[in-house]
């Protein structure tokens, strides 16, 4: 992708149209029998997973500044994989929402209508996804688009719908930190005391 940009383009184009004409080659070697789905693993496991990670290997998005926007061709590409059908479309979103607070800070306004708008969805398989993607790492950097997620996560961390226990541990380590820091222009924090007490009493409960 470095060295022959428009050929690598062209070649991510042809790959995705493959994958709308044929959705058998977007399934992944997980079986998951009566299990529920670990999107993670299964993103990392999938043609459109892989698509989705070698998009960051294009130079095009490298040294991109806060609120300068994504290089139209690389989010074309990015669009075009959060349209594929069903399953094939989660294992993007897997691969983007790993990477969320990065997107938020490049295009807030794209991020929330693309992939935080995710939270808002209908379609329980696509929130847990989303939080699959972001909790395998988990970063949230900046405190608007931390506002933003925050209701979402202590929602999330109360619901005792986590598709992992390690994702409640990380889900409730993020909160923690976040206790830890105050607003400089309001000193309050970011994290209330209230709203810690309640994630800790439930996850004792687990």
């Amino acid at each position: 992708s470095t060295n022959y940009p428009d050929v690598f383009s062209r070649l991510v184009m042809r790959l995705v149209d493959a994958l709308f004409l044929d959705t058998t080659e977007g399934s992944t070697t997980i079986v998951r029998g009566n299990r529920d789905a670990d999107w993670t693993m299964e993103a990392i496991n999938s043609p459109t997973g892989k698509l989705a990670e070698a998009l960051f290997d294009d130079p095009q998005k490298d040294n991109l500044s806060r609120g300068q926007g994504f290089p139209k061709g690389w989010l074309e590409h990015v669009e075009r994989l959060l349209e594929l059908p069903a399953d094939l479309h989660r294992h993007a979103l897997v691969i983007f929402a790993h990477n969320l607070s990065w997107f938020f800070a490049v295009d807030p306004d794209w991020t929330q209508a693309n992939l935080l708008s995710t939270l808002e969805s209908g379609s329980e398989q696509d929130r847990e996804a989303l939080w699959g993607g972001f909790l395998w790492g988990g970063k949230a950097h900046g405190h608007e688009f931390f506002e933003i997620i925050k209701p979402h996560m202590l929602e999330l961390a109360t619901s005792g719908s986590l598709e992992r226990r390690g994702h409640a541990e990380t889900l409730t380590g993020l909160l923690l930190s976040a206790w830890a820091l105050t607003n400089d222009g309001t000193g309050r924090k970011w994290v209330s005391d209230q709203e810690l007490r309640g994630v800790l009493l439930n996850s004792s409960d687990d």
